[in-house]
């Protein structure tokens, strides 16, 4: 009979972990809603990172 035991509910929230008693395994179920929440966390992270990049190259284009 498979193991369940819920992890938190913090920023990422909604994760289970499921562990076989057979077989050793363990694995992570993340809910679609969480999924997207990550995803989303990550995509404003990348656009905050390009903005950065974008001014530092316009800055060292103008002192050249």
């Amino acid at each position: 009979m498979p193991r369940v035991s819920g992890v938190g509910s913090g920023a990422v929230g909604h994760v289970v972990l499921v562990s076989s008693e057979l077989g050793g395994e363990i694995r992570i179920v993340v809910k679609v809603t969480t999924m997207k929440e990550i995803k989303r966390c990550m995509e404003k992270d990348v656009n905050g990172v390009t903005k950065v990049a974008k001014l530092t190259g316009i800055k060292m284009t103008t002192l050249e």
